[in-house]
């Protein structure tokens, strides 16, 4: 016959605490990753700056460009971004709090967002406004989703300053410099309504975008995302200023 020691009902002790502890229900969870769903960026917190949530691109940057080449449609284009010239002209982008997030988990105080401001004059070639970021290194393959979504605002820089001219658009701009022609997949089937003082959340298929560049191929091989404000139509020499504010840009 085996005896049980002291030791032996302290060992049993400790093991019938430890499957105690165990198999109690659990009081806590444990963080939740929805697989299907990707924030590029929502500038909520105040010492991101210009940096991305998604911190495989680099921080946002803004310029005024000059498309060398002739719109095909007559009309102003976004065009590609490989043969632009920079204009010179004034743009600057910073992260800034204020009211009216689309977001509705964000309190009615202001949530953080990027805020471009640009006062350029027009010239005999289009003058555009480029909002966007690029990946630090290499690619970034985005065929496995299958929507683009942000909340943008476009308007005159202050009230009642000169609104923006008629037929002003922003296009969204998925970029494969890699990609042979080299061409970004550009998205131009939504409006913003100009000066508008609400938010406008906008969901792009990725199916809707198109470009000389084959869409699964540019889709395949990302490196920079850009939003391109197009001023519509006015005279050369016109001065145009305004402000474009983008928060939670997301992939689905």
């Amino acid at each position: 016959m085996r005896w049980l020691t002291s030791s032996t009902f302290a060992g049993a002790s400790r093991l019938a605490t430890l499957l105690g502890v165990l198999t109690l229900p659990a009081c806590f969870s444990l963080p939740h990753v929805d697989p299907g769903n990707r924030v590029i960026a929502d500038f909520a917190e105040e010492d991101a700056g210009l940096n991305p949530t998604w911190t495989l691109f680099g921080p946002w940057s803004c310029s005024a460009y000059v498309d060398p080449s002739p719109p095909a449609d007559g009309g102003q284009d976004g065009g590609s971004r490989s043969g632009d010239i920079d204009a010179g002209q004034a743009v600057t982008c910073k992260p800034e709090l204020a009211p009216g997030s689309a977001d509705p988990s964000t309190p009615s105080s202001g949530a953080q967002h990027l805020v471009t401001s640009f006062n350029i004059v027009t010239a005999d070639q289009p003058v555009d406004v480029d909002v966007s970021t690029r990946t630090r290194s290499g690619t970034v393959n985005l065929t496995g989703f299958s929507q683009f979504l942000f909340d943008a605002m476009l308007g005159s820089t202050t009230p009642g300053a000169p609104s923006l001219p008629p037929g002003t658009e922003v296009k969204v701009e998925l970029r494969c410099s890699s990609a042979s022609p080299y061409a970004p997949l550009v998205n131009q089937d939504f409006t913003i309504s100009l000066e508008a003082t609400t938010w406008k959340p906008i969901t792009l298929p990725l199916s809707s975008f198109m470009g000389a560049s084959p869409r699964q191929s540019c889709l395949a091989a990302v490196d920079g995302i850009g939003f391109v404000v197009v001023p519509g139509s006015a005279q050369t020499g016109t001065q145009i200023a305004g402000k474009l504010r983008l928060d939670n840009i997301e992939l689905n």
